[in-house]
């Protein structure tokens, strides 16, 4: 069982009637047969993202099943609600949740540790009491994209768990593990790190959450780790569940690409582990989850060799109405404006010239003489000079 029986009755009982007091009415399931219900999370900053994300799920929606899909709004756009709901169709129903007033309930509970992560994230936690009358539902981030029917994911079998998850790489395959799992036995408590998962995709048991006060334990628990929490939500839903309550999911629900990404090969993942991680990402998974602040919209879809499987995400993209925007904004982020500064001394001697242009740039001595040049020939390498001789490569 989880860790309930070490809550305050008090303090639970007066979280439970915040809730309700700020509560929107419950929604009841969209469609009486087949319905495969799916919960999203986002905020105004992430409209357009969750948007390619619905769009590679409505792309393997099954006609023998009803797609109920609710998203929890923390301020989307008008635009973005335009877009998204073009979507829907007869067995597609998107709804919206104004997620605002469970948040004002508790402002300043939850802790935000990690730079790219929103309070949105945290919006999980009140899924019991949106959606008290499902039996099951499928919680998505809005970083991924989707290769097939999220049905398969929604009809695997709990076992009566309260969640099914993917475990987690982390606390095994980085190099820095032992103080990752110190972190994860010590303050999180769980048995074995190797249990700790990642909770972007999850298989949600509804009717358990409701019995045990599942939000209400979230809440506690995020309020007593506050000031501890590496992975905000993820780790409080970890202290509370994965020691026995997760079904462990298998790897194509869920593959990470943080973990295949060439730029861990000579920092922190052994050769042997990302290389045993590619097999899981390149065997056509389900789910393509784009974890870690690095996102595939940050780069050409023409680069998948630096950054794999940023073609799975354009390809969806591609069929949005967003499509010129991600591509006019990484053109302005490719593009930095030429440079050519000069520092004087005594207001006329040029000491120092330095000038960027493009994947340029260049460090002269006395107006004229080259001194270091940096130029950048793809995503992750920068090659520098000395004098005109090459001196080191650089890689992110």
């Amino acid at each position: 069982m989880p860790r309930h029986s070490e809550r305050n009755d008090a303090q639970r009982n007066e979280v439970e009637e915040s809730l309700l007091s700020s509560a929107a009415p419950p929604l009841a399931p969209a469609f009486e047969k087949n319905n495969v219900a799916v919960v999203f999370a986002a905020d105004g900053g992430y409209g357009k993202y969750l948007l390619v994300t619905l769009t590679s799920l409505a792309a393997h929606a099954a006609p023998e099943n009803n797609y109920d899909l609710v998203i929890l709004d923390g301020g989307l756009s008008a635009t973005s609600k335009q877009f998204i709901s073009r979507l829907a169709r007869e067995n597609i129903s998107i709804r919206y949740c104004d997620i605002g007033a469970f948040m004002q309930a508790h402002a300043g509970a939850f802790p935000l540790t990690v730079s790219h992560i929103t309070l949105a994230t945290y919006y999980r936690f009140f899924i019991p009491q949106i959606l008290p009358d499902y039996e099951k539902i499928v919680y998505l981030d809005s970083d991924l994209i989707l290769d097939g029917d999220v049905a398969e994911l929604f009809n695997f079998d709990l076992r009566g768990k309260m969640l099914a998850a993917v475990r987690d790489p982390y606390p095994v395959i980085f190099n820095d593990r032992v103080t990752f799992a110190d972190y994860v036995r010590d303050t999180l408590k769980l048995e074995n790190a190797e249990d700790y998962f990642n909770a972007g995709v999850l298989l949600m048991n509804v009717r358990r959450m409701v019995a045990e006060h599942f939000t209400e334990q979230c809440v506690e628990c995020a309020t007593r780790l506050y000031k501890v929490l590496k992975f905000v939500d993820q780790c409080v839903l970890n202290a509370l569940f994965a020691d026995n309550e997760v079904t462990p999911l298998p790897d194509k629900f869920n593959a990470m690409w943080q973990y295949i990404l060439p730029v861990h090969r000579q920092r922190i993942i052994s050769p042997e582990a990302l290389l045993a991680y590619r097999k899981i990402y390149d065997d056509a998974p389900l789910i393509t989850h784009y974890t870690t602040f690095r996102k595939p919209w940050n780069f050409m879809p023409s680069d998948s060799g630096n950054w794999p499987g940023t073609e799975r995400w354009w390809k969806y993209a591609r069929l949005t109405p967003c499509y010129e925007f991600f591509l006019s904004r990484i053109i302005k982020m490719q593009a930095p404006t030429a440079v050519n500064q000069k520092i004087k001394l005594f207001g006329t001697l040029t000491v120092l010239r330095v000038k960027r242009e493009k994947q340029k740039l260049k460090i002269y001595l006395l107006n004229f003489i080259p001194f270091i040049s940096v130029i950048k020939t793809s995503f992750i390498k920068r090659h520098v000079a000395l004098f005109g001789v090459p001196l080191i490569t650089i890689k992110n």
